[in-house]
This record gives C-alpha cells, structure tokens and sequence, in this order.
C-alpha cells in the first residue's frame, strides 16, 4: 500500500512505501545506542592519545618542566591502573541496602553476579 505524502508545500505529492523503496536503516534507541558505542571503540584510543598529549604540553608550557606533566600523568596512570584492577572486579558484587530502610552500606546483605 502506497503512502502519498507533501514533503515541501508546493511541491507534487510523492509516494512512499512502494516496492522499489528500499530500507535505509533501523530506528530506536538500541540501534542508536550500538552505533554510538562502534564509534566510540573505534576512536578511543586517539582520543586518549591525544587527551595525554594535549595534557603533557599544556602542563609543560604551564609549569615550564618536564616533571610536571610526568608526574600528572602519573597519578593519572596509577589511578587508571587501581580503577581496572580493583574497582572493575568489585563490580560483580551487589549489595542490597538503601538510606530509606536506615541499614548501613556494609549492612546489607551482598552476593556475587554471575556471569
């Protein structure tokens, strides 16, 4: 069933949904939010390359060292390190408590994900 529709006022009617009208592409938030996430693992690693760069030189310039900004990226460097060793794996464990029910953070009772 063909759908007439006006794009632009003024302009003849068009039909849409013929069988020589071929599918473009998927709609939604899930598709959106795939494509979101390729394009962002495929340029990852030049936006972090470029944030270190961008880092050293603009605290090079600053502080008119080479320390400085080594010993930023340092601290950036360990941070990252402790955030994937220890808190990543941490994150398989949930704990189920609230400030509503008055129990504590340690208070709750915890339990491993699986999978």
């Amino acid at each position: 069933m063909a759908i007439l529709v006006t794009p632009i006022p003024g302009q003849p009617k068009a039909a849409v949904g013929l069988p020589a009208d071929h599918v473009i592409g998927v709609t939604g938030p899930i598709p959106a939010e795939y494509a979101q996430s390729q394009i962002i693992q495929d340029h990852l690693f030049w936006v972090e390359l470029c944030t270190v760069l961008a880092i050293a030189l603009i605290l090079g310039l600053r502080f008119r060292s080479v320390g400085a900004p080594l010993a930023a990226l340092a601290c950036a460097g360990t941070a990252y390190v402790l955030a994937v060793r220890i808190v990543a794996p941490a994150r398989t464990t949930t704990c189920s408590w609230s400030a509503a029910s008055g129990r504590k953070p340690g208070g709750g009772r915890c339990r491993t994900r699986s999978g």
